[in-house]
Order: structure tokens, then C-alpha cells, then sequence
């Protein structure tokens, strides 16, 4: 019986040896798949989301946000019907579902209703576990969330597949060095090692020259084992390239110490390669300073790290984007109107916030169908992307409900602003029925003493621009000045508030 050093719990040589179980559970603990997990459950709108893994008997839960649980049996886990499918596995309603309608994690506290999980699969095509996002409340994914759990699950398996295969090389490297050590004192035994060597190894003299390379260099590069001896790097790569080699090897001889590092040089047929060297120095018999190195070509790594780079930049646009009126959502809109406010307030600049809620959107989908609503939201977020200059922000922020943000705009600025859209919106071509909004105002003063109290107060003023016949732009201010006509002024500090 053996102790998981993360969960604590007993585990049986027999399961951990199930898909490497416990190899893949420490590589799994490491802080980036963590982020991972809380980009899942942010991107898919879910309280839970859980990095998970299967052997016979158990389901381990390795990266997870919203559950303290750290494994539960393999017959009650979703994800045990996840790694069946070859692509997403969604239970919109698991009461609804005869699979699991009994399933306690279902009937118990846990109350789960809403699955979605998507199987990871190492190199070999048996899966060993999920990523998945789970809610207590029934609902439908949408399409934009399944592309995005997919290129997470493909993440969090590429991520793995280099961790295991980093430390694959680093159980190579320390067996090298044993058997370097051992073989040392035998030329015969050394240069049967060398030649016989997985990896690219070479020595070169304190000049620079090439004095020694193996059989593998050889064979990557077309030469015999003789042509490159001594030659300088200058004399085998581009200029830049050669720099840049022996920049590293005069590091290695002064600093005395070795060195990791990523190299580039190109191959055979003018491609570029890209290796990861381990360079240290020695003396020889006579005294002179040596450099040896060994190098692993990390091409395909490299090149699946720039695909990485690239579907995480395409998940950050996912993540700040709403899909249907491509204007940033309500997240981004928050952080910048926390931004903006405490700037205006240090420097003492003016800054309003504009709410718009377009007039009747019910009733535009309910005579004309779900497609005219939609149809409104992005021919408006098209106009306001227009006006997303000059450090303004305009965001979608609800279902028809639109926020912008003005920096250095006064209140009458902001309402001149406001009366140019609220035309520009007559203008607008939207089907059959008429399209119009209610626009409010709130600038900053001395009794906002929040960004989120500002924002309320143009919420306030949206909602009484409806409220007095829809189709106006009203700034907050006049809000006040209408509680207080209304109210004899005994209303005024509480609005002001």
C-alpha cells in the first residue's frame, strides 16, 4: 500500500500504476493547470470546474475550483461516461437524465444538474481523465463555450504531454551522467556511449574549433564524423546564429559553471531547428579549457508552445468578448470602470458613465422572433464600437443593455454624447420596428464615492427615462431636480446618495 503525498489517501500500487496515476497527479498539482481550471469555469459561466482522474477504482480530483472534494468513486463519476465519448460529454439536466437521475451526486448535497467534460487522451489514445465544468442548475452550452472547454482540454493535454516528456529527458540526462561518469576513464567504452547516444553531443576547444562530435550530429546534419573537425560555429551556421553559439560557449568558459539553454540553428536543407542544450566546461589532459555540451531538438516543442501562445490569446479575446455584438463584456467593462474612476478621481478630471437599454426589446422578440433581437443587439454594438476612441469603452453589459464609459466628458458633454447617439439610432436600419433606447447619465461629483455608485446612477436615470415615455437621454442631475420638484426637496439627500 503506497500514500498519496497530495491527497493523503491510501492508494494501491496496482491503481497507481493505472496510466501513471500518480506521476500525472503531481504534474497535475502545478500551479498552471490550476489557471487552467479557473479559466474554464469564468469562460463556461459555471460555479465548478475540475481537472480529473480515473483508475480502477477511483476518480482523483487533481485542479478544481468550487469543491473541497478530492476524489469520489469511479461508479457515481460523470467523467467515468466522459472518457467513453470522443468528444464533449454534456448532461444538460441530470434529472432528467435515466443515466443519472439516481446517481448521489445528483440526489445529494453535491446537487449536481449541469455537466459538460471533455476526455484527455495521452499520446497512445487511452484516456485517463476529463476536464470538466459542472453547475447545480439545468441548463443549454452554447457553441461559443464548447469551442472553448475543447481548446482548454486540449491545452491541459499538451501541457501534460511536454511535463512528462521534460521529465522523461531529465531521467535521461542524470542516467547520462552516471554512465559518463562510469565510462570516463575508457576512450573505447566513452566513444561507444557517445556515438550510441540518443541526443547530439559535441566538444569544442577553447577557440572555438570543433574537436569531437557523435555519430548523431553527424547523421542530423549529412556529414561523416570527420568534416566539422575544426571548424568554428562561424564557419558552420549564419553569422547571427554562429554569434550567438559562441556567445553561450565563452559564458560556459568564464563563468565556469554549466549552462541550460535554448539554441537555434538551422539544418541540412536550410530549416530552422531548435535545441535544448546542456553546456558545461572541463580541462583536459594538458590543461586546456573544453567545452562539452549535449543537445535535444525541441523543434516540435517549440512549435506546439507558439500554437499554445496563440489558442491562449484567441481564449482571452473569448473570455473579454461577447459573441453576438462583438463588444467587450461586462467583466472587462467593470475592470476599466474601476480603472478610469480612481484616475479621474487622483487628477481631479471629469468622467461620465452612460447606461443605454434599447426601448421594447420584448416585443420586438416576441412579434419578430429571437433573430430581430438579435439583430438590434449587433447593429448597435457595431455603432458603438465607432465610438470606442479616445480612451472610451462602450460594452454590452446585460441582455439589451449597453454601458459606455467617457472619460474627461462633463455632464453636458456626456448628454450631447447621449443626443447624438439616441439620433444616430433613428437612423439605423432594424426591421420592421422602430429601433430606439433609453439613455442615461451619471458624471462624477463629491457624493460618488464609487464607480459602481456612479454607474447606479445612470442606471437610475435610464430607468426614468423609460419610465417617462422611453426614447430620451437623461442625465442624472435632472433626475434629482425632478425628486425634488416632486418631493418639495425633502427627497434630495436621499437621491443624492
Amino acid at each position: 500500500m503506497a500514500w498519496d503525498r497530495f491527497t493523503g489517501h491510501p492508494v494501491t500500487f496496482e491503481a497507481a500504476l493505472d496510466h501513471g496515476t500518480l506521476d500525472l497527479m503531481e504534474i497535475l498539482q502545478e500551479p498552471e493547470f490550476q489557471e487552467l481550471v479557473e479559466l474554464a469555469s469564468q469562460i463556461c459561466g459555471t460555479p465548478t470546474s475540475l481537472i480529473t482522474l480515473l483508475d480502477a477504482h477511483k476518480q482523483w480530483i487533481t485542479a478544481s475550483v468550487g469543491t473541497d472534494l478530492t476524489e469520489t468513486p469511479r461508479e457515481v463519476a460523470f467523467c467515468a461516461h466522459a472518457i467513453k465519448t470522443p468528444n464533449i460529454f454534456v448532461v444538460e439536466d441530470a434529472t432528467q437524465d435515466p443515466l443519472f437521475e439516481n446517481n448521489p451526486l445528483v440526489t445529494g448535497e453535491a446537487n449536481i444538474r449541469f455537466y459538460a467534460g471533455i476526455p484527455l487522451n495521452p499520446p497512445d489514445g487511452r484516456p485517463f481523465g476529463t476536464l470538466c465544468v459542472i453547475d447545480t442548475k439545468a441548463r443549454t452550452m452554447s457553441e461559443r463555450e464548447r469551442a472553448a472547454l475543447a481548446i482548454l482540454g486540449r491545452q491541459v493535454q499538451t501541457r501534460l504531454e511536454l511535463r512528462a516528456k521534460q521529465k522523461k529527458l531529465e531521467a535521461t540526462l542524470r542516467e547520462n551522467e552516471r554512465l559518463a561518469s562510469t565510462l570516463s576513464e575508457s576512450n573505447e567504452l566513452f566513444m561507444t556511449f557517445m556515438h550510441n547516444a540518443p541526443l547530439v553531443g559535441y566538444i569544442k576547444d577553447e577557440e572555438g574549433r570543433m574537436v569531437f562530435y557523435n555519430r548523431e550530429m553527424a547523421n542530423r546534419f549529412g556529414v561523416s564524423v570527420d568534416d566539422w573537425i575544426g571548424r568554428t560555429d562561424y564557419e558552420l551556421w549564419p553569422e547571427e546564429m554562429a554569434g550567438k553559439l559562441h556567445e553561450t560557449d565563452l559564458r560556459v568558459l568564464s563563468e565556469g559553471v554549466p549552462v541550460e539553454i535554448i539554441e537555434t540553428t538551422t539544418d541540412n536543407k536550410g530549416g530552422t531547428l531548435h535545441w535544448k542544450s546542456y553546456k558545461f566546461p572541463f580541462r583536459n589532459r594538458r590543461g586546456g579549457m573544453m567545452v562539452a555540451g549535449m543537445s535535444l531538438d525541441v523543434t516540435a516543442d517549440v512549435l506546439r508552445e507558439r500554437k499554445l501562445s496563440e489558442a491562449n490569446r484567441q481564449l482571452e479575446v473569448l473570455a473579454a468578448t461577447d459573441a453576438l455584438t462583438g463588444l467587450p463584456n461586462r467583466r472587462v467593462f467593470e475592470t476599466r470602470a474601476g480603472e478610469v474612476f480612481a484616475e479621474a478621481v487622483e487628477r481631479g478630471r471629469p468622467l461620465s458613465f452612460v447606461i443605454l437599454d434599447i426601448d421594447d426589446f420584448k416585443k420586438r422578440n416576441d412579434r419578430y422572433g429571437h433573430a430581430a433581437g438579435d439583430e438590434a443587439l449587433r447593429v448597435i454594438g457595431k455603432m458603438l464600437r465607432e465610438v470606442s476612441v479616445d480612451g472610451r469603452l462602450a460594452a454590452r453589459i446585460g441582455g439589451e443593455e449597453f454601458g459606455v464609459l467617457l472619460p474627461a466628458m462633463s455632464s453636458a458633454e456626456a448628454a450631447r454624447f447621449g443626443r447624438r447617439v439616441r439620433r444616430a439610432l433613428h437612423d439605423l436600419d432594424c426591421g420592421p420596428m422602430k429601433l430606439t433606447a433609453s439613455i442615461g447619465i451619471a458624471t462624477l461629483d463629491a457624493t460618488a464615492f464609487s464607480w459602481q455608485r456612479l454607474l447606479a446612477r445612470a442606471d437610475d436615470a435610464m430607468y426614468e427615462a423609460k419610465r417617462t415615455g422611453k426614447d430620451k437621454v437623461l442625465c442624472h442631475g435632472e433626475l434629482i431636480g425632478r425628486l425634488m420638484a416632486e418631493t418639495g426637496g425633502t427627497m434630495m439627500a436621499e437621491s443624492a446618495a
